[in-house]
């Protein structure tokens, strides 16, 4: 999404180019966020196999305060990183990196509302859907 921050028309297209590019550098880091949650999630497992885990890491208590802290860490570090490299991209337009801090957080909530409540009612229109045809 922050790529179309990035190339303004009133910049050069080599300019553009190279914007675009460190735009998804920067969205490399997030490449690691499932890295954080898939131990995560094996160790939710198996402390619900174990009790004496579960004791032990209080998986709904500080443990997951934990990892969604780390989680949200690693988003702000992400957002902070992709408005300084606009800031830092394009000094001419100070603008677009006003409107990518402002705008980027709204576009992942709607993203977001989007995948969490529009496609599962979608879904469950298309099933309602089809169980009526079949009567």
């Amino acid at each position: 999404m922050p790529s179309y921050f990035f190339h303004p028309r009133s910049v050069a297209v080599r300019r553009q180019n190279n914007a675009v590019a460190m735009s998804y550098y920067g969205c490399a880091s997030l490449a690691l966020l499932p890295v954080l949650f898939v131990p995560v999630w094996g160790l939710m497992q198996l402390a619900a196999l174990d009790w004496w885990l579960n004791e032990m890491l209080d998986v709904r208590g500080d443990f997951g305060q934990v990892v969604a802290g780390a989680g949200a860490v690693a988003l702000l570090a992400w957002w902070v990183t992709v408005v300084r490299l606009a800031r830092r991209i394009m000094p001419q337009l100070k603008h677009r990196a006003v409107a990518l801090a402002v705008s980027l957080p709204l576009l992942w909530i709607g993203l977001g509302f989007a995948l969490l409540v529009l496609l599962p009612l979608a879904v469950l229109y298309v099933l309602i859907v089809v169980a009526s045809l079949g009567r």
